[in-house]
């Protein structure tokens, strides 16, 4: 799958890619042109890999007290709970468009936690974006190729496998690419449901 133009200008100025060569500008990647210093056309995109946006998840203190922004954005709660480490709780909500995820430490005494430490260090805001994949291992392999830092890979579950794209090379954004298998919650499930000690 190629890239449209408009995504193209997303390869920065100086990025290396895997030939060793330096992208000197967009717009020599736009045109597919090869300039003096030999720069064209990149074709290790993750394009393909992305099935597509699916949340942007924010940090809190207590996911109860910040849903009223969930309900301001339109939001219908979809699914939440402890997640598979058991370090944090997860809500998620279906917007107009795409999901808004809460997510809140378990353990806020916990100076270890990266939640706990980001709470501390930035207050409650973005925390990260987050991209579903249908292949994690290529997903990482192509990040890594056009000079992205790839850090968190986790493959050690069939249900979730994911890895994180350093903000360092992305703008400031903490990115996770994940590959799962879609699931409907149990019907009925609610908020509080998600929130219970086993939900």
């Amino acid at each position: 799958m190629r890239i449209s133009e408009a995504e193209r200008f997303t390869y920065f100025p100086g990025a290396l890619v895997p030939n060793g060569r330096r992208i000197d500008s967009p717009a020599a990647v736009i045109a597919g042109a090869e300039s003096e210093a030999g720069v064209g056309t990149i074709d290790i995109e993750l394009g393909d890999c992305i099935e597509r946006f699916d949340h942007v998840s924010i940090a809190v203190n207590d996911i109860r007290a910040a849903v009223p922004l969930a309900t301001l954005m339109g939001g219908t709660f979809f699914d939440g709970g402890l997640n598979h480490i058991g370090d944090f709780w997860w809500a998620q909500w279906e917007l107009p468009q795409g999901r808004l995820e809460m997510i809140e430490p378990v353990h806020p005494a916990d100076s270890d936690n990266f939640l706990v430490r980001f709470l501390r260090d930035r207050g409650e805001g973005v925390h990260h974006l987050t991209f579903k994949v249908t292949d994690i291992e290529e997903a990482v392999a192509r990040a890594e190729g056009l000079g992205f830092e790839v850090l968190g890979v986790d493959l050690s579950h069939d249900f979730w496998k994911e890895a994180f794209v350093h903000p360092r090379g992305a703008s400031g954004v903490l990115v996770q690419l994940a590959e799962w298998i879609d699931k409907t919650p149990p019907e009925g499930h609610t908020l509080e449901d998600a929130l219970a000690p086993g939900g």
